[in-house]
């Protein structure tokens, strides 16, 4: 109407004459302005952190005219929740609830957008395929983890464990799943030799189990923790070796450790092979073997925990497995044997071609008279302590008599400090055992005694026949110091 008003005065104009200052020759019409903005849809109700649901904003003017490609800015009012794009895109990125809000000029409106994680997916982590002894708990706990769609964990959701055949228990028949979506159980053989089952389930999700399988272990077998980052091989003798430096793996999901001593002991998880096949063959029985298979920039399993993993969980839970592993072996030996001897090998990269053995005694330490070592405040220092407890036993000969370690394996041809022809570093360089020495020897009590062996590399780990040739020397000084020292005959 305003448009046709002027038209009419001035063909009147026209017709009659000038018209000064009419008020229609060069106005304008007000300026279109967003007055209103209407976001769809009214609402929205996201179930799986990185779902998405696009909204549209439509903007009308002063004169609810629909104003076209307007000016549109988003926003969410909590980002941590739900994420919001240039074009109105918004994504879930935890639980909770946000307002994503659509602006143009003066004009917005918000919607509320919540994100609840609904459990989708029940995945196996880890506890599947393991050994153990009959009527007692594993080592290792039965672990699932509950997923969104988007295979996002999901906390708060109940699991149900359950034995489905043998016999056995479980710790915890229902557990909720923690932040990163995880719930576990310990799980205890029943008495039966055939194979055990147990099963993980969420009433969520109808149909949907987990299977877990264990029986008693088996001489010579291996059985892995998750993601096969540590490897035991079940043994029958009252040997343990260890090789807590000669893996390999690099899994991306742990961050590398940011300290110095990240070093691969090379060829050590081989060597300690070598000294399997070795028992073997001489005794048609085998040792407990226990190997880290992390490369050391990812974990350390011969460091407490905090030094070990830094803090990542993945790498933590390795080496939980790792040292639950040792502490099997270790109640298998004493189970069967009453005593035992733990090796943990190790590569070493000094100029002296030489093992070192490590009993938690110092290079200057050892340089002591044997006078001095025998005095008893020192058995109660070293690695090997149950050795020595036996009355008229002198540490001195433990540690570098005829029959100790080093000189057994000195006259095999694999020269050794200490030992007779080499009692002490004198000033060279030395490693004197570490943790898993420390832990799991005899120093604090228990009848399983531990040496470190820092191995050097030409002649002992270098090539597959080295190897070879140094694990049949091993094990011939082992059972000659196992016969003298703890009276097993193997």
């Amino acid at each position: 109407m305003r448009g046709l008003a002027c038209v009419l005065l001035s063909a009147l104009a026209a017709a009659a004459m000038p018209i000064v200052g009419n008020g229609c020759s060069g106005s304008s019409e007000p300026p279109r302005v967003a007055a209103t903005v209407v976001v769809t849809p009214p609402s929205g109700s996201l179930t799986a952190v990185g779902a998405t649901l696009q909204f549209t904003a439509l903007v009308r003017d002063q004169h609810g005219d629909a104003l076209l490609n307007p000016t549109v800015e988003w926003s969410s009012s909590n980002a941590a929740a739900v994420r919001v794009s240039s074009s109105g895109l918004a994504a879930a990125a935890a639980n909770g609830t946000a307002q994503v809000t659509a602006t143009s000029g003066s004009a917005s409106q918000g919607v509320s957008v919540t994100v609840a994680q609904a459990a989708a997916q029940l995945v196996l982590v880890s506890g599947d395929a393991q050994g153990g002894t009959l009527g007692q708990a594993l080592a290792q706990p039965l672990v699932v983890q509950v997923n969104d769609a988007n295979a996002f964990p999901v906390q708060g959701v109940n699991v149900s464990f359950s034995v489905t055949a043998g016999g056995g228990t479980v710790g915890t028949p229902s557990a909720p799943t923690s932040a990163n979506g995880q719930a576990q159980s310990t799980w205890t053989l029943g008495p039966t030799a055939a194979a055990q089952t147990a099963m993980a389930s969420v009433s969520a999700l109808p149909g949907a189990t987990m299977t877990f399988n264990a029986g008693p272990y088996v001489a010579g077998q291996s059985y892995f923790g998750r993601n096969q980052y540590v490897e035991y091989i079940f043994g029958d003798l009252p040997v343990i070796v260890t090789a807590p430096h000669g893996g390999g793996l690099r899994p991306a999901e742990m961050p590398d450790r940011l300290v110095s001593d990240t070093l691969r002991d090379s060829n050590t998880q081989e060597l300690a092979r070598a000294i399997d096949t070795a028992f073997g063959v001489a005794t048609g029985h085998h040792p407990h073997v226990v190997m880290c298979r992390v490369h050391r920039v990812k974990l350390d399993c011969n460091r407490e925990l905090a030094v070990a993993a830094m803090g990542d969980p993945e790498a933590a839970q390795a080496w939980n497995e790792f040292h639950a592993f040792i502490a099997e072996a270790k109640a298998a030996v004493v189970r069967e044997q009453g005593r035992g001897l733990l090796i943990d090998v190790h590569g070493h990269g000094h100029t002296l071609q030489r093992l070192e053995l490590g009993y938690l005694l110092s290079g200057n330490q050892l340089g002591l008279p044997d006078s001095v070592l025998d005095q008893a405040n020192w058995l109660d220092s070293v690695s090997v302590r149950s050795l020595g407890v036996t009355p008229g036993r002198r540490l001195s000969a433990i540690l570098r008599g005829p029959s100790s370690l080093g000189d057994l394996l000195a006259g095999r041809g694999y020269p050794s400090v200490p030992s007779g022809p080499d009692p002490a570093p004198a000033g060279t360089p030395y490693f004197s055992g570490g943790y898993n020495t420390e832990t799991h020897g005899s120093r604090t009590g228990g009848t399983v005694s531990a040496v470190q062996i820092e191995s050097n590399y030409t002649g002992v780990r270098d090539t597959p026949g080295a190897r070879a040739a140094f694990a049949g020397a091993f094990v011939g000084a082992v059972r000659s110091y196992l016969a003298t020292w703890l009276g097993l005959v193997t």
